[in-house]
């Protein structure tokens, strides 16, 4: 019907002279000022498309900045223009022009980011706009960069570092440092190389913290000093310069990847004591040095140490490490490991879920249930494994919780999630037993009708 319908439209207009679609197109750009100012900029002169569509997207976003500022449902719409814009900026990448898309992009990224401060981007509109901007400057330098000569390449490096050392990313350091990073396919001369090293020498001299937060921009600064080194100086020079940052985990995780490689596994255990020491603090890094020991000992055969590894990683609650550890010990020896394991895990307030993995994956049901008895609400997820051999502790334990659970006064939608329980523990348990805690609860909660109304549904 719709392809009828657009038939029918283009016989239409194809009848009519030019003026009278003249008409029309103004008349219903008249009624709706998004058509028409989509109109405007995608079909405005080359040499003034930069400048319209700066204007397009500070109309759209003065258009929903109340009091100077933009609420969350706004921003969207806001954003229109800039959305525009970009689409423009892509289809410049399509036809070759790189430095036209860059311009575009650098025009909705500073409109943009400027912005932030003054706008609720709590549904990340504007910051997807970013993305996408920084996107496209990558995309349209490293597309092109090949084609361009060297007049092309200095405007291009000039007009994304002049961008990237404005002010206002002095609180968005990540984004500078992207728009820096679309220089490097750039640097093929030594005069941009040498401005761009420079650059990024003084914006290190900047960061003086210790604290995390700035060690990570150093780092992110530093791994572009590195990209242009492996470029411009080939990966050899680039592992020298590796080596002499291993403070920082990426390095230090290049160094151990490039020593993995080359099966020097001792020297990849090294590196990982050290980085274990240097990072304690941090879980998730002392984790990554610890699997990478692993990787290391499994190259050197020495399946002692990947025991110990992999029993860290299971008390840590990485159960992925369980059948690994079961793989590696002899038949003889795992009895005595299992044990080992279970007791430690009891020995915890809290049990992690690769305790309750454990006791499911090796059908200890004696275990489950005193486990349930300490955590009620387990018995939900847990009665599969228990049903057949402890019938009764599972009924009682489903009674003790759906009691407890009744305990508070609550609103319908709380009685209904109760409610929800019963049905289940109907199901685990049959009809008789759920019909008689109904009728208990009905009785002990007689002043409540809301969940007497719920319970009589049920009953």
């Amino acid at each position: 019907m719709a392809t009828e319908n657009k038939s029918e439209l283009e016989s239409i207009l194809s009848g009519l002279s030019k003026q009278e679609l003249l008409k029309i197109i103004i008349e219903i750009a008249d009624e709706h000022s998004l058509i028409e100012k989509r109109l405007v900029a995608k079909y405005t002169p080359v040499k003034d498309e930069v400048e319209s569509s700066k204007k397009l997207i500070k109309e759209y976003i003065k258009q929903y900045k109340r009091r100077g500022f933009i609420q969350r449902n706004e921003v969207y719409d806001a954003l229109q223009g800039a959305y525009i814009t970009l689409e423009k900026a892509e289809e410049k990448i399509a036809a070759s022009d790189p430095l036209r898309a860059v311009q575009l992009s650098m025009v909705v990224l500073s409109n943009v980011v400027d912005i932030l401060p003054f706008c609720d981007d709590s549904n990340g509109h504007a910051g997807d706009i970013i993305m996408g901007s920084l996107k496209i400057i990558h995309e349209a330098v490293a597309i092109h960069v090949e084609g361009m000569d060297e007049k092309q390449k200095e405007k291009l490096s000039l007009i994304i570092t002049k961008e990237a050392m404005r002010t206002y990313y002095d609180d968005w350091s990540e984004w500078r440092i992207d728009l820096l990073r679309s220089c490097i396919p750039l640097c093929n001369t030594d005069k941009r190389r040498i401005k761009l090293d420079k650059l990024l020498e003084e914006m290190i001299k900047t960061v003086t913290s210790d604290a995390w937060s700035d060690k990570y921009v150093t780092q992110a600064i530093k791994l572009l000093q590195l990209q242009l080194i492996e470029q411009l100086d080939g990966k050899e020079e680039g592992l020298k310069f590796i080596y002499s940052n291993l403070q920082y985990s990426d390095f230090r995780e290049r160094a151990i990847l490039y020593l993995l490689e080359e099966k020097d596994f001792k020297g990849v255990l090294q590196l990982c004591e050290d980085g274990i020491r240097i990072d304690r603090q941090y879980k998730a890094i002392v984790d990554v040095w610890k699997k990478y020991q692993l990787e290391a000992y499994e190259g050197l055969g020495d399946i002692d140490k990947q025991k110990e590894i992999m029993l860290s990683f299971l008390y840590g609650n990485k159960y992925e490490y369980y059948s690994r550890l079961k793989q590696l010990s002899s038949a003889n020896e795992w009895p005595g490991i299992l044990e080992d394991i279970v007791k430690t895990f009891m020995e915890e307030t809290y049990a992690p879920s690769a305790y309750v993995e454990i006791l499911k994956e090796e059908k200890m049901s004696s275990h489950l249930i005193e486990y349930c008895s300490k955590n009620l609400h387990a018995i939900k997820d847990l009665y599969p494994y228990l049903i057949d051999e402890y019938f009764d502790e599972v009924n009682k334990l489903f009674i003790k919780y759906i009691e407890l659970q009744s305990e508070p006064s609550g609103d319908r939608k709380n009685y209904r999630n109760i409610c929800s329980l019963i049905k289940l523990y109907k199901k685990v348990c049959g009809t008789s037993h759920a019909q008689k805690l109904i009728e208990h609860l009905k009785d002990e909660y007689k002043r409540r009708p809301t969940f007497i109304d719920e319970l009589n549904k049920i009953s």
